[in-house]
Order: structure tokens, then C-alpha cells, then sequence
């Protein structure tokens, strides 16, 4: 007697291969709509791309932030961010400061780079609420419960919740405490930093 095997769209290994790649893909069209086209392209030079719109967006969250800090929570080496607050600092969006007693540089949002942090945070939000606001609400509070134990795993440390979190509004999920991503790394040791 011949022996068949279940179809593989119904074997477990691949529901999870098609999981794993369907938000893959979900993941990656989210990016290109936040940064792309519809994203933060359609802002104005020097935030029209994913890393100075992270700074912004840091900046407001974080005011003050020593450059070596900025530099690891947007991704770039420490002569990159000074070169990337170079012109965030051009256009007006951001000063240094070394405050009284202190040996590192502070950056700090000027009216103009508070202006865009908020222009990024509600263009952020309307692109992603647009998006969720189309399923149905038990879905929505489906896929919420799912997405807070998703973003549970993703943190190693501190200083990667900063980077994951680089372009979220800093109040949306709540108080420090309520954020899934900070929940987690709050408590765990930083890693050294290249």
C-alpha cells in the first residue's frame, strides 16, 4: 500500500517556514512604506532617510544624548553621527552643547528638529494605524498580543531596545515600564560596543 504524506502547506515545518516568511515580507513592505516613498523620503533633506529620522526621532524621546550614546542607538560609528549631526546641525534641527563638567558632547533637538520629530512620529502613525485600523478589532487585539510577545524576543541588551525602538513615538506604547521592548532590556547588562 502506498503511504502519503500530508500536504505540505499542512505539515507543522512548513506553516512555520510560511509564518517566518510571510512577516518577512510584511516586515519589509512596512520599511519601504515608514522610509520609502510614502515614508520619510517625502520629508526634507537631511530626514529623508531612515537613519537621520532616527536621531530626530531619539532626540526627542532622549534630549541630551552623548554622541557615543546617539551613534550606537542609530547604528553608526562615531564618525558617522558626528558627520550625521554635522547636518542635522546645518539645517537647523539640532545644537551641541557640552554641559558644565561633562567630557562628552550633548545633542539636543532645536524647535525646528522638534517640528520634524513630530512630523516623523504622526507620519509614522498614520501609515502603520492605517494599516491595522482594516482588520477587524478581535484581530487587531490578536495580532497586538501576538506583536508584544514578538517584541519581547528582540532585545539583547539596552542599547539594541534603543535601536529597535529608533523611530517610535515614546509614548505609544505607554510609560518605559508598559513598552514590551524595554520590559525585557531594562534590566540586562550592555554589551560592549565596538
Amino acid at each position: 500500500m502506498k503511504t502519503t504524506t500530508p500536504p505540505l502547506r499542512s505539515h507543522p515545518r512548513h506553516r512555520t517556514s510560511r509564518l517566518a516568511n510571510i512577516l518577512g515580507a510584511i516586515a519589509i513592505a512596512l520599511n519601504d512604506r515608514l522610509v520609502g516613498a510614502a515614508g520619510l523620503a517625502t520629508f526634507d533633506s537631511p530626514v529623508d532617510h531612515a537613519t537621520a529620522g532616527a536621531a530626530v526621532s531619539l532626540l526627542r524621546w532622549l534630549p541630551g544624548a552623548p554622541m557615543p550614546r546617539l551613534a550606537a542607538y542609530v547604528g553608526l560609528s562615531q564618525s558617522a553621527a558626528v558627520r550625521l549631526v554635522d547636518r542635522l546641525s546645518s539645517a537647523g534641527l539640532v545644537v551641541r552643547r557640552r554641559e558644565h563638567g561633562r567630557r562628552q558632547v550633548q545633542v539636543f533637538l532645536t524647535p525646528l528638529g522638534l517640528a520634524a520629530a513630530t512630523r516623523i512620529h504622526r507620519r509614522r502613525a498614520r501609515l502603520l494605524e492605517r494599516i491595522v485600523g482594516e482588520l477587524e478589532k478581535r484581530d487587531r487585539d490578536d495580532l497586538l498580543r501576538i506583536s508584544e510577545r514578538l517584541a519581547r524576543k528582540l532585545p539583547e541588551d539596552q542599547w539594541q531596545a534603543m535601536h529597535v525602538c529608533r523611530l517610535c513615538h515614546f509614548r505609544s506604547c505607554g510609560t518605559d515600564d508598559e513598552c514590551p521592548v524595554w520590559q525585557v532590556a531594562k534590566d540586562r547588562p550592555n554589551r560592549k560596543r565596538p
